[in-house]
């Protein structure tokens, strides 16, 4: 099977379809609506599609990173761009016995770097995606962020803040918009799992899950 981030998404995903849906009827039941007077019904299902895929990248990369301590043994075997950052992390910590919690359980406090960071994580541009990324697994330049999918993901996420902050606005969300946007979303998810798939064996020498998308 698939990770178990993604098998969530799926999962998730089926709430944005019900909003996709209920435009749908509801513009169907009565026409002379309009369809400005139904983009309650677009601007809510864009604002779940990114907290979908928020979470969706959130958990892929503390699943990702429990799979490398479950595979390796010793610190030393970490990609070197994660012991950097576990090493800064301890170098600014305001606690003098840091670097002893490291010793004492040094998969415990890797995990919970990357589980404060996700926490904190609330824009899931590919800016933040990548740095993630290179952070806590070492990996760089593994997507292509000026092609589709990934080229429209800062789009998406851009209207999530405009409808945040605005509520309504000026011009409605039309379906097409929203049908666009959960392609982009959904094409997104199925390249990083494709792309962690292909990438995470550099660090365990194995698959991390199954290629069954």
């Amino acid at each position: 099977m698939p990770s178990k981030a993604y098998m969530r998404f799926q999962k998730n995903s089926v709430q944005v379809e019900k909003f996709k849906e209920a435009y749908e009827e509801a513009l169907h039941k009565d026409r002379r609506r309009g369809k400005r007077n139904l983009d309650h019904f677009t601007r809510a299902a864009i604002m779940f599609l990114c907290s979908t895929f928020e979470v969706y990248f959130e958990e892929v990369l503390k699943e990702s990173c429990s799979i490398v301590t479950k595979s390796l043994n010793h610190p030393g075997d970490l990609p070197k761009q994660v012991k950097k950052t576990i090493a800064k992390s301890i170098k600014e910590s305001k606690n003098e016995l840091e670097c002893i919690t490291w010793a004492d359980n040094w998969k415990e406090y890797y995990i919970n770097l990357v589980n404060n960071e996700m926490d904190r994580l609330n824009t899931p541009k590919m800016c933040n995606i990548t740095r993630y990324i290179s952070k806590y697994l070492g990996l760089n330049n593994i997507f292509d962020c000026n092609a589709f999918p990934f080229s429209g993901i800062d789009d998406v996420i851009t209207e999530r803040g405009s409808i945040a902050h605005k509520v309504y606005g000026s011009s409605y969300i039309k379906e097409v918009k929203l049908i666009e946007y959960i392609d982009t979303i959904s094409n997104a998810v199925k390249e990083i799992e494709l792309t962690l798939y292909k990438e995470l064996p550099k660090i365990i020498h194995k698959k991390p899950w199954n290629n069954t998308y």
